[in-house]
């Protein structure tokens, strides 16, 4: 059985996500004791402290305080005060999921640091919009703002918040499930925090997510040489820390089928995270528990702890590790010849898969919204500086008639003063000249307008068609999906009449099925819609191109990753790899250009 595992998305090189604060902080005692003593901007960054110790504990408090900070250093004009209460409140609303607050008071915090000339306050706020955009999932946002901050740390010279950053960039890779690129990025910077001997705790954190990133690619023995030296790092430092190891050695044991091993791990991980409340990487332990006794052949205890995991996964609204649980509970049944609870439990596992494909659909459809809003706001801009341009030329063109038109009026009243009359019908006639010039210079304008706005409407509903013919594409795939596991299980299962439930539904699963399949004729005809031309040009240039590989082409253009490619495909994601790869070497690319980046230019 395949395994999840996850680890601890830790970002310790901003100003705002370095521990886990417990309620019962002495620093927050000592703060809360010196604050009615405190005065003037002392008490202002006890006031900015404060907020930040509340970040996790209480959001009201961490806006009170950020407020009364913001009202105190207002009085004394001390902007640095300011921008750190800036962003507390940013970090609040982070917190909170209402990321349009946060990334605004972000932004405020960034623009009175650059007033302050304090670069590593702009260099922190640009990294908590970063993590804003990752969870987002806007990842193209998310790297361009943690570049900003990387570049600005590495001026400064603070490799400590570089290699923060390295992490941050390998963790948006490791959620894509691009594990090599993630690991690339931790080990740069690994390599960092090496020379620094100060830095164990992000020394710690960084062996932890390549030990995790092995762990998703299936290489046990190296995740455990990484995992085993970040939990001598972290031990007696780092609680929190630790038991994540401690549960991800576990879980490679697994892996490696050597239960015995893997259940002293994950035993001594589960009272850590129990006492520190961490539910979400509790959820990974228990299940990982439950694999063990399963395998062991101690029904029991798998029972306990994948039914444990399933109502903390329920409480927290973990829709995966919900599904897992099911498939888990279904597997335990049908080993008790308890068939008609299996089948229960398996028709709920196939209902919460069906509702994390269409929470992953939304998802989708938010990204592909985003992306096009963004690239329509490029199309605006571009559109602007050339109507600037036009307007320019047309103010010039008209100084340049009127000042023509002046000079042959002073050279005819000079000159021929005996001619006022035919001067002064000369003048008339070179001012309903220009009348007619700004007349049909207006109706240009006019039209412009008009074409450009018809040009978004059309834009817009050839987005919306190309959105809806992908997703359904991936909806058509995720059922496949489905049907290939309801199958397996009918294979499992002791009864196999054509009257049993799960045949009907496997029948009602390929009949939807037919209905959802669109062909690569319809989706071509959507993407030249959006993307003209795109098809004829890359022929063009590259003749041999087969059908398959113009496909992948269209994918990638498209900026889908790997797994996308795969469900829409319906290929392995290492079938993908394979044919990138060789589409790179048809089309002549050389190491330093990257693919999609060459499809983006066609």
């Amino acid at each position: 059985m395949q395994m999840s595992h996850k680890k601890l998305l830790i970002s310790f090189c901003l100003s705002f996500f370095f521990h886990f604060i417990q309620a019962q902080d002495r620093k927050l005692d000592s703060l809360l004791r010196l604050l009615p003593l405190s005065k003037d901007t002392v008490k202002v960054n006890v006031l900015n402290q404060l907020s930040k110790r509340y970040w996790y504990a209480d959001s009201k408090k961490t806006m009170r305080y950020a407020q009364e900070a913001i009202k105190l250093s207002t009085e004394l004009s001390f902007k640095k005060g300011i921008a750190l209460a800036y962003n507390n409140i940013g970090v609040s609303y982070y917190l909170q999921n209402d990321f349009g607050n946060a990334l605004k008071y972000f932004a405020k915090a960034v623009k009175l640091n650059e007033e302050l000339e304090n670069t590593k306050g702009i260099g922190d706020a640009y990294n908590n919009m970063g993590l804003v955009y990752n969870k987002q999932s806007n990842y193209p946002k998310a790297v361009a703002f943690y570049l900003r901050s990387m570049k600005i740390d590495e001026q400064r010279g603070d490799s400590n918040s570089v290699a923060g950053t390295l992490n941050n960039i390998g963790n948006i890779y490791d959620d894509q499930q691009d594990y090599p690129t993630a690991l690339k990025y931790y080990f740069s910077a690994l390599k960092m925090l090496e020379k620094k001997a100060d830095e164990q705790d992000s020394h710690g954190m960084t062996l932890n997510n390549i030990g995790a990133a092995y762990l998703n690619l299936n290489r046990y023995q190296e995740a455990l040489k990484y995992l085993f030296q970040s939990v001598k790092v972290r031990l007696a430092r780092d609680k929190e820390g630790e038991a994540i190891c401690l549960s991800n050695i576990g879980l490679a044991y697994v892996g490696l089928k050597q239960y015995p091993q893997a259940l002293s791990y994950l035993t001594k991980a589960l009272p850590l995270q129990q006492a520190l409340a961490d539910e979400f990487n509790m959820l990974s332990t228990l299940e990982g528990l439950a694999t063990v006794y399963e395998q062991m052949g101690d029904l029991k205890d798998s029972y306990a702890y994948i039914r444990q995991c399933l109502q903390l996964a329920q409480k927290i609204d973990n829709k995966k590790k919900v599904a897992s649980a099911y498939q888990i509970l279904a597997e335990l049944s049908e080993k008790e010849n308890k068939h008609a609870e299996a089948y229960q439990y398996q028709l709920r596992y196939s209902q919460t898969k069906d509702s994390i494909l269409n929470d992953e659909n939304t998802r989708k459809i938010a990204q592909l919204q985003a992306n096009y809003a963004s690239e329509k706001k490029q199309v605006e801009i571009e559109l602007l500086k050339e109507e600037k341009a036009y307007d320019r030329a047309i103010r010039n063109l008209f100084a340049i008639g009127l000042l023509s038109s002046l000079v042959i009026g002073l050279l005819i009243v000079s000159r021929q003063r005996v001619k006022m009359k035919g001067d002064s019908a000369l003048i008339e006639k070179n001012q309903q000249v220009l009348l007619a010039q700004q007349a049909q210079a207006a109706a240009e304008t006019a039209i412009s307008q008009m074409k450009e706005k018809q040009l978004q409407i059309e834009l817009e509903y050839r987005n919306k068609a190309l959105t809806t013919h992908t997703l359904n594409q991936i909806q058509k795939n995720g059922i496949m999906e489905e049907i290939r596991e309801t199958i397996s299980e009918v294979l499992k299962s002791t009864a196999r009449t054509e009257n049993s439930p799960l045949f009907s539904r496997l029948i009602k699963l390929i009949d939807y099925s037919f209905n959802l399949d669109q062909n690569w004729d319809e989706f071509k005809l959507y993407f030249e819609q959006v993307h003209q031309d795109f098809f004829v040009k890359l022929k063009g240039a590259h003749p041999d191109l087969s059908v398959g590989e113009m496909r992948l082409c269209a994918l990638v253009r498209l900026n889908m990753n790997l797994k996308e490619c795969a469900t829409l495909l319906g290929v392995s994601s290492d079938s993908i790899k394979t044919a990138r790869h060789r589409l790179r070497k048809k089309l002549s690319l050389p190491d330093d250009n990257p693919l999609v980046d060459y499809l983006m230019s066609i």
